[in-house]
């Protein structure tokens, strides 16, 4: 890891995954491990987890206050 915090691609990963300049990507961490997954979402996929959301929140009753609640608290972590 470089200074800055950039992380470095082997171009061979690059070029078998498709990745090109400027790709943005997920960041998923546990204890232990990070996996960096392309951030690739079609208009298709944003619809389908938006309904998702909204059934969730519709299933547990959620407000856009609890909504507002859930961001405030995990941007303070």
């Amino acid at each position: 890891m470089g200074e800055r915090g950039q992380i470095v691609i082997p171009q061979r990963i690059r070029e078998e995954m498709g990745l090109q300049k400027g790709e943005k990507f997920m960041i998923l961490q546990d204890k232990e491990h990070l996996i960096l997954k392309p951030a690739r979402m079609t208009r298709e996929d944003l619809t389908a987890l938006i309904e998702k959301a909204r059934e969730h929140a519709k299933k547990h009753h959620l407000t856009k206050k609890d909504l507002a609640n859930a961001i405030k608290k995990a941007r303070a972590a």
